[in-house]
């Protein structure tokens, strides 16, 4: 169809843009490796998505070739780290490689050890690239966090307590205090399976420039995983669900909202009574009136 700024405002509202700021990588190390890497994905600045090229043979039959594919390559994924003072990152990918080559940088290493290299699938590990959306939907609460604030927000309104309900003990056990909490939703998921260091870049150092140190490292690996979740219809039926369960719920509140209302005032002793005596009112009234519409 012909191009309309009003579908394309339209389809970027529904589907949103893909924000290359919005990511994260884990680093899957080895065991042996001495330094720690939980504050690794604060300092990963910049990442490459990892390409891939079907390679092809030539088919000739009859006329012009045929490129059949027959497997693929993909190039290194190249991330960018901003040093620490110490520049541990770059002693950790400099101990990744020594698990391969042999500790020979190690001046204390006996002589006999420094060249012994290690197995293969022992020196390996992963890289796990995150995707984090943008959408209003992709940073909102949980479902299921924000329904029981919705249902409690209702109750609280008709004069209902919900803190022994939904608070026991003083415990937030469903997260319907924080409000305000945000729950960045993972939209898309790569992991670099057997992956290592094949290069540890070199960095610049300048008298001339107060920059800050950064390094690049190439990491090979052997294949990828890639993981999706559901597409938004998905989304849209849990939606709709978790409406209808909260509108029955405001419905059941309002049927008993005389009956909170006593409890609140009277305590649930005096609603007890209370119930009873209008109750059996109700049965009395109802009596008399059937007399008098029965002929007998």
């Amino acid at each position: 169809m012909p191009f309309g700024v009003n579908e394309f405002s339209a389809e970027i509202a529904k589907s949103g843009v893909a924000r290359t700021s919005n990511f994260l990588v884990e680093i899957g190390a080895p065991e042996g490796l001495l330094i720690d890497t939980k504050s690794m994905p604060l300092r990963i600045e910049q990442v490459s998505i990892p390409s891939r090229t079907l390679t092809t043979f030539a088919q000739n039959y009859y006329g012009p070739p045929r490129e059949i594919p027959y497997r693929y390559t993909s190039a290194p994924v190249s991330l960018t780290i901003l040093l620490s003072e110490d520049m541990r990152e770059r002693e950790f990918f400099m101990q990744w490689q020594d698990l391969f080559v042999g500790k020979r940088r190690n001046e204390k290493s006996l002589p006999e050890g420094i060249y012994d290299c290690g197995y293969f699938k022992e020196s390996v590990g992963s890289v796990t690239i995150k995707q984090y959306g943008e959408s209003p939907s992709s940073q909102g609460r949980n479902r299921s966090s924000s329904l029981l604030g919705d249902i409690k927000d209702a109750a609280e309104a008709f004069g209902v307590n919900t803190s022994a309900i939904l608070n026991p003990l003083g415990i937030d056990i469903f997260g319907t205090s924080g409000k305000d909490n945000l729950n960045l939703k993972n939209i898309y998921t790569i992991k670099l399976i057997e992956a290592y260091p094949i290069t540890v870049n070199e960095i610049q150092m300048n008298w001339n420039d107060d920059a800050f140190a950064k390094l690049q490292v190439e990491m090979r690996y052997t294949y990828v995983t890639e993981h999706r979740p559901p597409n938004s219809k998905d989304d849209d039926t849990a939606a709709a669900m978790g409406k209808s369960f909260l509108r029955q719920g405001i419905e059941a509140f309002q049927k008993f909202s005389p009956i909170f209302s006593l409890v609140k005032s009277q305590g649930i002793g005096g609603a007890i009574r209370s119930t009873i005596s209008s109750t059996g009112q109700n049965v009395v009234n109802s009596g008399k009136a059937l007399r008098n519409i029965l002929p007998f």
